[in-house]
């Protein structure tokens, strides 16, 4: 499938009569993995995009489909990239995301996230960008507040972002400042025992 046949076949998609599903959608992803058209060809972003506004807008199908090309495009990652490259990393945060928002398959997800963190803590470190957006990540999906222990365990995720933010943007940049409000909200949200919340507050706002 060449550069025109792709425009051909996205402007199919989008004619709204025809009502795209994410099956069809992801069909014609699948056809342009097989001829190896390079992942940054304008036509195909769009088409990624779109498939996207699919999920945004709550299509199931194509929820699932963008999950089974994610994990297609992971395997294929894996082997050809392996596990401390970006880009295989990037998808496994896509991936365990979707698991965990859209196909309720939280442990999985999960697991994908931590697995992602570790390597990008080892490979890019702790205080790069994408680390701390995998950090923000895990920390947001441990918010059911209402259970004291998750809410340690996205504390503790918050503050390694908080860290990460000091050191790469500064104690007064605004990417620090809300790594620094996303902590806070944290702690006033799930401490139940108002001595510590108290405390750790304090600790805070001594330390940033």
């Amino acid at each position: 499938m060449d550069e025109r046949m792709l425009r051909a076949a996205l402007r199919l998609l989008k004619t709204e009569d025809l009502s795209p599903t994410g099956g069809e959608v992801g069909k014609l992803l699948e056809r342009i993995n097989e001829a190896g058209l390079s992942n940054h060809n304008v036509a195909l972003l769009e088409l990624q995009v779109f498939l996207g506004s699919l999920i945004e807008k709550g299509n199931q199908e194509a929820v699932e489909t963008a999950a089974f090309l994610y994990d297609k495009n992971l395997k294929g990652q894996l082997k050809t990239l392996g596990l401390v490259h970006v880009d295989t990393l990037s998808t496994m945060v896509k991936l365990g995301t979707i698991y965990v928002i859209m196909l309720k398959e939280r442990k999985k997800g999960l697991d994908l996230l931590k697995k992602a963190l570790k390597s990008m803590e080892r490979t890019l470190g702790k205080s790069h960008p994408v680390t701390i957006a995998a950090l923000d990540k895990l920390a947001e999906f441990h918010m059911p507040v209402d259970i004291f222990l998750e809410a340690l365990v996205s504390e503790d995720y918050y503050e390694r972002a908080l860290r990460g933010c000091v050191i790469h943007f500064g104690k007064d940049h605004s990417r620090t400042r809300k790594a620094l409000h996303h902590l806070k909200d944290c702690i006033f949200r799930g401490e139940h025992i108002s001595l510590r919340r108290d405390k750790r507050m304090r600790e805070i706002n001594t330390e940033y």
